[in-house]
């Protein structure tokens, strides 16, 4: 029988109150995925302590004394949840590789949802979208939508809008996305620059910690570097914009240049001041080569950002395990159904 594995990676910065339960989620998972001889079996847990503020290590390293398949990751420093997910990543060695917060805002039960979806439609990434508002306030949940949506509208990404951190991978594609990813790289882009095929699937999410306390893990500073992070890694339509003007502008100059000669020539009586169709020729030239230079400028310094954050040329997926595993879950849907 075919079967794949699946690696869960969960970066921990905040998490005491929750762990414990996550870990009892996840085992009841696994248990049930093993219990019932699925073509899916749990095989990691990844904590990554990104060097927590609470009690969270001391739990995970008790937790990974308690269950075999939990491995707890103590990063040096404090890197980021995309630094430390990717950390994560670049350890595991599932076939898929699913990540996941820590406050349980994201259920393990809906793992097997999320890889169903993927092998059904052949997807690489399939994202949670949650069915309703996540924190419960107007402002943050408005804010979220709107900067993401703004950002899909100034990239050429249409995926932009679809990002989540609770996300079902493909796994040679999460770890080679990991593997060049730096501590600039927005995480999701760069699995854009590996694979197209990119879905959603609509579940119920809510981030209790927020809802009850109003407290999150997220601080106003790592909000505004994650929108940095996004908009480095995103081709921005305002830089080929700007190309597309500094020509423009040329191009006016240009024409304007060619009807202040015109005038100073054939109607030279029309120009009454000395040495203005000399300076009018000189500001429209120069005003316009500076222009398509910067644009020019604009449009290499696109182009050297993604080499510098490690935009591959291509790459070579393998997803010839999918169709096996759907026909087991058609055949035992089948049987049950029989």
């Amino acid at each position: 029988m075919v079967s794949i594995s699946l690696s869960v990676v969960i970066p921990v910065y905040q998490g005491e109150s929750f762990l414990e339960d996550l870990a009892d989620a996840l085992a009841t998972l696994k248990t049930e995925l093993d219990k019932q001889q699925r073509p899916i079996s749990l095989i990691e847990a990844i904590f990554v302590d990104d060097e927590a503020t609470d009690n969270s290590a001391k739990i995970l390293d008790a937790l990974q004394e308690r269950h075999p398949w939990i491995a707890a990751v103590h990063l040096s420093r404090n890197v980021g949840q995309h630094s430390a997910t990717v950390a994560g990543i670049l350890r595991s060695c599932g076939d898929w590789v699913a990540t996941i917060d820590e406050d349980l805002q994201h259920d393990p039960k809906f793992l097997v949802p999320l890889l169903m979806q993927a092998i059904e439609n052949h997807l690489d990434i399939v994202y949670a979208k949650p069915e309703s508002a996540v924190h419960e306030s107007v402002l943050r949940d408005f804010s979220s939508r709107t900067v993401k949506r703004l950002f899909g509208f100034l990239t050429r990404n249409p995926h932009v809008t679809k990002f989540n951190s609770f996300r079902m991978i493909r796994g040679p594609l999460a770890r080679a996305a990991a593997s060049l990813a730096t501590e600039r790289t927005y995480f999701d882009i760069a699995l854009t620059w590996f694979s197209n095929r990119i879905g959603v699937l609509t579940i119920p999410m809510k981030d209790q910690r927020y809802v009850q306390h109003r407290t999150s893990g997220y601080s106003l500073k790592s909000l505004v570097r994650h929108a940095v992070r996004l908009a480095l890694g995103c081709e921005m339509r305002i830089l080929r914009a700007g190309t597309l003007i500094g020509f423009a502008t040329l191009s006016v100059s240009v024409l304007l240049s060619a009807a202040v000669l015109s005038q100073k020539l054939l109607f030279p009586e029309t120009v009454d001041l000395p040495g203005w169709s000399s300076l009018m020729l000189a500001v429209l030239f120069l005003g316009g080569l500076v222009a398509s230079l910067v644009g020019i400028s604009l449009e290499y310094l696109s182009v050297l950002v993604l080499q510098a954050l490690g935009k591959p040329t291509y790459y070579v997926v393998d997803r010839s395990l999918d169709d096996a595993v759907l026909e087991h879950f058609r055949r035992d849907a089948h049987d049950i159904a029989a």
